[in-house]
């Protein structure tokens, strides 16, 4: 785990999971997020159509990362895209 004042007020480009990893526990206090959400969004090295079965794991290891993480009284505001799923999986 790496010294939390060495990785503040700098861009890291990494995936998230294993930038959480870098983290102590309950060290931070919002976390801001519009992750895939699996509904065939093209992005550039992303594949967001995974089977369900590998959503729900990879979906899993960033929210137990995302609760390591974040303080007791710490706060999650998830970006959910219903339209789209409602609209293609009803």
């Amino acid at each position: 785990m790496t010294n939390l004042n060495a990785m503040l007020n700098k861009n890291h480009n990494m995936d998230c999971i294993d930038g959480m990893k870098l983290l102590p526990e309950n060290c931070i206090d919002l976390i801001v997020t519009s992750c895939p959400y699996n509904v065939g969004i093209d992005y550039d090295i992303y594949k967001d159509d995974r089977s369900m079965d590998e959503y729900f794991k990879w979906t899993k290891e960033w929210l137990s990362e995302v609760y390591r993480t974040l303080k007791p009284d710490g706060r999650i505001a998830l970006n959910v895209p219903i339209e789209i799923n409602i609209k293609e999986r009803g």
